[in-house]
């Protein structure tokens, strides 16, 4: 490349300048020539891209905590019989056949971690329920089934609905249940 001095000016001939970069949507295509140089046609096989803006979710997105056994057998009902139901679908029917039955599975399921015995009561964060643990099940549910679910909870005398969930998806879900 002949590079030529001008008034102290470095100056590139134009033939050997590099093309601008081609406008968005365009393809890039070789000249028939010998020479290295690169044309930009615009692309009319499909329209330009827009930016969108992020999916807002109609619904909320849930987070259960269940141990890693409810987990797998979670997972295995849902995915039985090969139709795929969906999580907020598996944990409303384990709610829905158990409904009469609710507060005596969690009765049954409520573990106390705190030493003491019979003569102390006991410390209401030292309580854990069989079926709960670290691993995370995703639901999304509708505001009417959240108003249900609101409800249910205050009749059992929950704060949170996820507290009381987990044992029962224990008790309903087929398989070797947590004990």
């Amino acid at each position: 490349m002949s590079v030529t001095h001008k008034d102290d000016e470095l100056t590139v001939p134009s033939s050997r300048r590099p093309l601008p970069p081609p406008p968005p949507g365009a393809k890039r295509e070789r000249k028939e020539s010998n020479e290295d140089a690169v044309e930009a046609t615009p692309d009319v096989s499909r329209p330009a891209r827009r930016a969108s803006a992020p999916r807002k979710r109609s619904r909320p997105q849930l987070t259960l905590y269940v141990s890693p056994s409810v987990q797998q057998r979670f997972k295995r009902y849902r995915d039985a019989g090969g139709r795929r139901r969906t999580n907020a679908g598996v944990v409303l029917e384990a709610i829905g056949t158990n409904h009469d039955r609710l507060g005596e599975i969690i009765a049954a399921s409520r573990r106390s971690a705190a030493p003491g015995g019979d003569l102390f009561p006991v410390d209401p964060a030292t309580v854990r329920y069989l079926g709960s643990g670290s691993v995370q099940i995703q639901l999304s549910l509708t505001e009417e089934q959240l108003d249900v679910m609101d409800r249910v909870t205050e009749e059992l005398g929950f704060a949170k609905w996820a507290t009381w969930v987990a044992p029962v998806l224990n008790e309903f879900l087929p398989g070797t249940k947590d004990s």
